[in-house]
């Protein structure tokens, strides 16, 4: 079997059909891949042509925002694909929320600071959830990347905190609303731009798979983002 080159599915039943969400998302991809690629080649090719130490650096700073973009686009079409092809496993244990969010945003730090966006967290520092550790902090690393990249916001407020059946994430920023679809449990969206939002619907998809409800709203003006999930 060649993996490279598979036989084109046959597409001769119904011409008027409608094609399936997935391939409206990997042409969308494979748009973004497409425009950012050539981005990063356009600044390759005018590296040699900058005319000062400044206009170096700012040229390394976009191919280095747009190597991050295109990883991240990679990542998410790799977990896309993984779901697509069978089921994910949950693996929940007990772990401090405090802990894991230090890490994701250790792990951006260099990312934020290009992009100055500052990233606040408040909490107690010794609550304990049982969940799937490492899906909670992707859930948590999309957001943020969305954010910082592409709604571009200068700030984001993280709490969290446990109530009797249930614990809660809460996220906080300023600028434009996340796309409705994201707070809406079931059907998938099938929006022609789903290739820069595939981080959020990467968040949509692990919280259906960790049992998890997201809720979104505006409060004195900030955006908010609530991630609940059972005890």
């Amino acid at each position: 079997m060649n993996d490279l080159f598979p036989e084109a599915p046959d597409m001769t039943e119904s011409p008027l059909a409608a094609p399936p969400a997935y391939l409206s998302l990997m042409q969308s991809v494979s748009h973004e891949l497409r425009s950012t690629f050539g981005v990063i080649s356009g600044l390759h090719s005018l590296l040699p042509l900058a005319s000062g130490e400044a206009e170096r650096e700012d040229m390394f700073n976009r191919l280095h925002n747009n190597t991050e973009y295109a990883v991240q686009l990679f990542t998410d079409l790799e977990d896309y694909c993984a779901m697509e092809t069978g089921p994910m496993r949950v693996e929940p244990t007990s772990f401090r929320l405090a802990g894991a969010f230090e890490n994701v945003r250790k792990k951006m730090r260099t990312m934020l600071q290009r992009r100055n966006t500052t990233v606040l967290l408040s909490g107690d520092s010794e609550l304990l959830v049982t969940c799937d550790e490492e899906k909670i902090r992707r859930v948590l690393k999309n957001i943020i990347f969305h954010l910082a990249c592409m709604v571009r916001t200068q700030a984001i407020e993280i709490g969290w905190e446990k109530h009797a059946t249930t614990w809660t994430i809460t996220i906080a920023y300023s600028g434009d609303a996340l796309p409705g679809w994201l707070f809406m449990p079931g059907e998938e969206p099938g929006e022609q731009n789903m290739g820069r939002n595939i981080s959020l619907l990467m968040v949509h998809r692990l919280m259906s798979l960790l049992n998890g409800e997201i809720y979104g709203g505006t409060d004195d003006g900030r955006q908010w983002i609530s991630l609940q999930f059972p005890q």
